[in-house]
């Protein structure tokens, strides 16, 4: 096996300990990393220590040359081994360890660790000297000599149980780091406990993975009136983290180690976040919007308000922006705030908030007396948001239950894009089918309405740069706000959050999407599912166009995407066709903003009221006709797009003629004579001689 696994000192340091009685138990789980493994081993035989051990290795079925290893180790150190047929986990693995351990001192060790000389004696003398420490952690080093841990302590922030390292990236003369004293939990790379101690807290609790059981472990020693003490004699050099997989439950080992201590572990200090502010839009949708703020706020029915099961993070304070909603779902919002006790305060959208009151978890309910859109609800939350002083802005579908970690992952990766300095305007979460939570509904390069499997999406752990993230979950920084400006109005609703991306780039903004913000996503609760709806279709249409125009160009190549992603995709009853040709029209008009569901479904004779001028209302109509009887009459939508493109042609270069030509057509449609005068049309407001184009076949059949 080498030179350095035969060495003569090494085989005469195991032959001694197994001559003598066992005084510490060293259980090292394993999983693959060989080479960490041996230079572990190799250290611990190497120290001259007096105080006598054992070695048990845990294996959690390496699939490298571990094994092998660990039968050379097991005749030549004298080294017991445990063999899993796969990866239990650590809190497991150790528990094995020590269920078949003789020492009356356990150390839990990881084996991407180097022990240093006479490291294990100074844990050994503070359990002999001081009878009710049950729990020792030494020093652990960074290969070049910096602080990787000298005691953990809890912070209130993200979560309210958020355990840290101390001094972490220190020198390791660090005056504070070199002096003994007692924590609330030291690290499981290394820990020492008194074995009676251990089983009288029963071990390592086996429903955390890789993550939080040594601070679960420590909080339940200390529970039972036994001290848990650092000592800065005894040190080590941890490598930190190297086995595959160590994170990747890190998020639900925090919730559950929330739920289990947040009532009973008081933190140790308060830990000052950036103050965000929450912006939910309410369209009557009371009730998704109660189950949006529970999710927040952590209520339940039964145990009321319970921040370890809702969101870590604080301060946030919510804004629920309501949209002109029915009076009863406002009433019902208001009493369900009122009877939970939930502080709150009423206001109008453009109202500046109390300065007097500071930044706050709390929820302001701003009810707008017109329906603002979702373009505009977001802005007027967002005015408020930064008249209170918000950081950041979190822009947030009332339709949504979030995970714990959902807000804290995103102002994180903020942070640390500030520190290395780049200008990071928006950052995205992952949405996930609330009704079907193993379906993904954006991954950060597409949104899959109806949702998909795990399987079909792109999956990844690591925060990528985008050109566009879903305005159902985006936290936005005050600064890009500031300088670019919230959502465009004029879309009203959909698209106004690529609107908004694509503005932020090209202002030197970078978009993020973080596949580890988590949002579980209702989906199409104001206006029912993704183009299922006249007004869903309509808008989507109609700001698909405007979208096109603002940031690329609009031509037939436009209309055909239009055809293959809306027209294709959505129902063709009346009132869905009728809304998809009137988003059409609208855009050529012009006419953005709010449009009324009435008006979308009204009948075509008011298209050419004076202040409505557009599309000849009577060719809208047939087209009507020709595409609710034929929905693959593809020349009825060409006509349509042709229509569309020529007027708004007109409209940008204010071409007098066909200003003329369409008021001519207003007239012979009026006199029954539109046969003669569409080819008249064709050559007048296009300019061109279209002798390819049959007006009468698309409209007349």
């Amino acid at each position: 096996m080498g030179d350095s696994e035969n060495s003569k000192c090494a085989e005469r340091r195991a032959n001694a300990m197994k001559s003598c009685s066992v005084l510490v138990s060293i259980v090292l789980p394993v999983y693959g990393r060989l080479d960490y493994t041996k230079q572990c081993l190799r250290s611990l035989y190497a120290d001259a220590s007096s105080v006598s051990f054992e070695v048990i290795v845990v294996d959690n079925g390496s699939t490298d040359e571990t094994p092998d290893f660990l039968a050379w180790a097991q005749a030549n150190y004298g080294i017991r081994v445990i063999r899993n047929k796969h990866n239990v986990g650590f809190a497991r693995a150790c528990n094995q360890g020590s269920a078949v351990a003789r020492g009356s001192l356990l150390l839990f060790l990881n084996n991407d660790t180097i022990v240093r000389r006479g490291w294990l004696e100074p844990m050994v003398e503070v359990l002999r000297r001081e009878p009710r420490v049950g729990v020792v952690g030494p020093k652990l080093l960074y290969p070049d000599g910096r602080i990787q841990h000298a005691g953990m302590v809890i912070a209130d922030a993200p979560a309210p149980i958020s355990p840290g390292h101390l001094h972490r990236g220190r020198p390791q003369d660090f005056p504070p780091a070199n002096i003994q004293r007692d924590f609330q939990a030291v690290t499981g790379a290394c820990l020492l406990i008194r074995r009676d101690v251990f089983e009288q807290v029963r071990g390592f609790d086996e429903g955390y993975m890789n993550d939080c059981e040594d601070v679960d472990l420590c909080f339940k020693v200390r529970q039972n009136g036994w001290r848990v003490v650092y000592t800065p004699k005894s040190v080590l050099t941890h490598f930190e983290s190297v086995t595959e997989g160590r994170f990747d439950h890190s998020a639900e080992n925090l919730i559950l180690l929330n739920r289990r201590w947040a009532n009973s572990v008081r933190p140790d200090y308060h830990r000052a976040l950036p103050r965000v502010s929450i912006v939910l839009l309410n369209y009557n949708g009371t009730s998704d919007t109660i189950e949006c703020l529970k999710s927040l706020y952590g209520y339940h029915e039964a145990m009321g308000f319970r921040p370890e099961f809702g969101l870590y993070y604080k301060p946030f304070q919510t804004i629920v922006v309501d949209n002109a909603s029915k009076e009863n779902e406002v009433r019902e919002l208001r009493k369900w705030l009122r009877s939970n006790g939930v502080p709150h305060e009423r206001s109008k959208p453009g109202q500046s908030p109390n300065r007097g009151v500071p930044f706050q978890s709390h929820v302001v309910l701003l009810e707008s007396p017109e329906n603002l859109g979702f373009a505009g609800g977001c802005n007027a939350g967002i005015a408020r948001a930064l008249a209170s002083g918000a950081d950041f802005v979190w822009i947030l579908n009332n339709d949504t239950v979030v995970h714990p970690l959902a807000l804290w992952k995103t102002v994180e990766f903020f942070l640390h894009a500030l520190k290395a300095g780049m200008r990071v305007g928006a950052v995205g979460s992952k949405l996930y089918d609330f009704h079907h939570p193993e379906r993904v509904q954006f991954d950060g390069d597409r949104v899959y309405y109806g949702g998909v499997s795990t399987s079909q999406c792109r999956n990844t752990d690591k925060v990528d740069f985008k050109s566009f993230v879903s305005g159902a979950s985006v936290l936005l920084s005050r600064q890009a706000l500031e300088e670019c400006g919230g959502f465009d109005e004029s879309f009203f609703l959909y698209f106004e959050d690529n609107d908004l991306c694509l503005r932020l780039n090209r202002s030197g903004w970078r978009v993020a999407f973080h596949p580890k913000s988590i949002v579980y996503h209702k989906g199409g609760a104001s206006l029912g599912d993704w183009i299922g709806s006249p007004l869903s279709v309509y808008y989507a249409t109609r700001n698909f166009l405007l979208f096109r125009e603002k940031h690329l160009s609009v031509d037939m190549e436009t209309f055909k995407k239009l055809r293959n992603i809306i027209w294709h995709s959505m129902p063709k009853n009346e009132d869905c066709v009728r809304a998809f040709i009137k988003g059409v029209a609208d855009f050529a008009a012009r006419r953005f903003g709010r449009t009324v569901p009435e008006q979308i479904l009204e009948g075509w004779e008011h298209e050419n009221q004076q202040d409505r001028e557009g599309l000849p209302g009577r060719v809208l109509h047939r087209l009507e006709e020709v595409l609710v009887g034929n929905p693959n009459a593809l020349h009825g939508l060409d006509t349509l797009f042709q229509l569309a493109l020529a007027h708004r042609e007109k409209l940008s270069r204010q071409v007098p003629k066909a200003g003329t030509a369409l008021c001519v057509l207003s007239a012979a449609v009026r006199g029954k004579k539109a046969c003669w005068i569409l080819p008249t049309l064709t050559k007048v407001i296009l300019g061109l001689e279209r002798r390819d184009f049959d007006w009468q076949r698309a409209l007349w059949g």
